[in-house]
């Protein structure tokens, strides 16, 4: 397969309920709850943290196996490009798709710390060459 090039079509509707919820109730919402939003993206963040670090070293095992057994996942078929970077590549694609999902609703994903810190894990992914994680 070749390298992902678009976010998967499910990450459009991840906020889908939040929105929904926004939209009918969010002029409602009490003063001292008017950083509902953030906070509700906060624990959608973790959890996507959470999925995140999980694949990653599901896929760092899956390299070290091939690895120790001397086979290659390379081909010209792909690229060069082995499962694992294809993974990160389409992990990045999804959590910046979230982040403009996210500021559809209005909230800076600047300000979701969860988001940063997978932003960050990715990127280390990606610059040690898939090489190993942080899990």
């Amino acid at each position: 397969r070749p390298p992902p090039e678009s976010a998967s079509m499910f990450i459009n509707g991840v906020l889908n309920p939040l929105k929904y919820f926004d939209k009918k109730w969010g002029k409602c919402a009490p003063k001292k709850r008017e950083n509902w939003r953030e906070n509700s993206l906060e624990k959608i963040g973790e959890n996507y943290l959470i999925f995140t670090r999980e694949l990653l070293g599901t896929a760092k095992q899956m390299e070290e196996a091939l690895r120790k057994r001397k086979s290659s996942r390379r081909s010209a078929a792909n690229h060069g490009t082995s499962d694992t970077e294809k993974i990160i590549l389409q992990l990045k694609l999804d959590i910046l798709e979230f982040g403009k999902e996210m500021r559809s609703i209005g909230v800076d994903e600047s300000e979701i710390s969860s988001y940063q810190k997978i932003r960050s894990e990715l990127d280390e992914a990606s610059s040690e060459g898939a090489e190993t994680f942080k899990t």
